[in-house]
């Protein structure tokens, strides 16, 4: 796995520190603990080091870099539940080409098929105040 430049450089702009490294890591929206490992990985931090972040929680660093509000939002962030784009794009393009039916693709959307079908045939429901 290679970082990109970008997450190279904001690694290298951070000392070594507990407080850089809590910043680093409420910067980023990661976990101490992934952040600490892709550090050495990257051969930016030492195996002592990595085992000293390791021990660090998210919430330790939310409260080291007075970032509560922060740690909140993320918590929250974390907790949604994601769609699984590439398998909606490659059902959906299985539908357009005469592969399937609508049905996986809506099911992936938590939806049934004919509010997929309006959806994407452009059809919309009269509105309630509109009257």
């Amino acid at each position: 796995m290679r970082a990109s430049p970008s997450a190279r450089t904001a690694a290298r702009q951070h000392t070594p520190t507990a407080d850089s490294f809590a910043s680093l890591a409420c910067d980023l929206w990661v976990s101490p603990v992934n952040l600490a490992w892709r550090l050495y990985n990257l051969g930016l931090i030492d195996r002592h080091q990595c085992d000293a972040f390791v021990r660090t929680r998210s919430l330790d660093a939310a409260v080291l870099t007075n970032r509560l509000d922060s740690y909140w939002e993320w918590l929250t962030t974390a907790g949604q539940p994601r769609l699984p784009v590439p398998l909606l794009r490659t059902s959906f393009q299985a539908y357009r080409d005469g592969k399937t039916t609508l049905r996986p693709f809506a099911n992936l959307l938590g939806t049934q098929t004919t509010t997929a079908r309006a959806a994407l045939d452009g059809t919309r429901e009269e509105s309630p105040i509109s009257s």
